[in-house]
């Protein structure tokens, strides 16, 4: 398994932790590729790890710990991502009966457990590593679907690739 740095970047409109992942890093099997031009699915232009997504975010700003979990992932210069080699379909269908599909892979993150220690210790709260991955192709709505769990990543995965 081979690691890539990774920088991170934010959405400082949300609170969102992300780390951008360049193109051409993770190898998409061809069969995945076809998979998502059957079933109609739109590659993403911007790939991204999303550390803190909207859930840990709203939970941080609650506290009024925004700055000092800022400067934690300052903290960060860098971190290292490296492709599982697994991909997933994932379905989410809201309230409204909209349904929201993404093609994703799994990856691992060296020093991801010592950022949610941080955080953990800062918030106080049980907060748990979200599964890590890439969302690649999306259907229904370009954003993809939020995976702030693994209780979320079992709810929508239903297919490996």
């Amino acid at each position: 398994m081979k690691y890539v740095k990774v920088l991170p970047s934010g959405h400082a409109d949300t609170g969102n932790f992300l780390l951008d992942v360049p193109k051409g890093i993770i190898n998409v099997p061809k069969s995945v590729v076809e998979y998502a031009r059957q079933h109609h699915f739109y590659e993403k232009s911007d790939l991204h790890i999303t550390l803190i997504g909207r859930p840990l975010a709203e939970l941080i700003a609650q506290l009024h710990l925004t700055s000092e979990a800022t400067q934690i992932t300052r903290e960060i210069q860098s971190l290292k991502m490296a492709s599982s080699g697994d991909f997933f379909v994932l379905r989410k269908v809201l309230e409204d009966a909209t349904v929201k599909e993404s093609i994703i892979c799994l990856v691992k993150v060296k020093g991801v457990k010592r950022l949610f220690n941080q955080l953990r210790i800062l918030t106080k709260c049980p907060i748990t590593v979200p599964p890590t991955h890439v969302t690649l192709y999306t259907k229904g709505d370009e954003r993809g679907i939020g995976v702030y769990s693994e209780a979320d990543f079992r709810a929508y995965t239903v297919e490996n690739l």
